[in-house]
């Protein structure tokens, strides 16, 4: 069978082709704020192991950082085994593995086991802070408080 017009049949397929297109990706729209996880932790990974070669990071299925370290906070203290998890959007949360740490009233850690280092309100977390240079300094000055830090003073004692 021959067409009469071939090329409005064409355009009209194009265009029906188009019009289903744009309307699958409105309808598929990803949030605005919806980044690949990847490299923000390849970012946060790399920014650790070129600043503390005590800590061993991986990337856990494409989108969680996972580093496992060791802090001595002082020539005085024993070696602290350290885990970091860091999900990009989200805040990173410090455990100390080992030893275990003295529980007190003025412990700051969270039910999940989580240290607290810091009062969100006065210097909180920001997805453009980096690991290296934020949390593990932190998490390093603990045992330097000597009770001038509430927060922190008394995780390594």
């Amino acid at each position: 069978m021959q067409l009469e017009h071939p090329q409005l049949e064409l355009l009209a397929v194009s265009e029906f082709l188009t019009h289903l297109i744009v309307s699958m990706a409105k309808r598929y729209k990803r949030a605005p704020n919806h980044r690949d996880p990847f490299p923000l932790c390849y970012r946060q990974k790399n920014a650790i192991e070129r600043s503390y070669s005590c800590f061993d990071c991986s990337i856990v299925n494409h989108s969680i950082l996972r580093c496992i370290g060791y802090i001595k906070p002082d020539v005085h203290s024993p070696d602290y085994k350290v885990q970091i998890k860091y999900c990009p959007e989200s805040i990173p949360t410090v455990r100390i593995l080992s030893p275990k740490i003295k529980m007190t009233s003025r412990t700051h850690v969270y039910k999940n086991g989580a240290l607290c280092l810091y009062y969100p309100p006065d210097d909180g977390w920001r997805n453009t802070d980096l690991i290296s240079k934020k949390i593990i300094p932190w998490v390093a000055e603990c045992g330097d408080c000597q009770g001038s830090c509430p927060y922190l003073s008394s995780f390594f004692v």
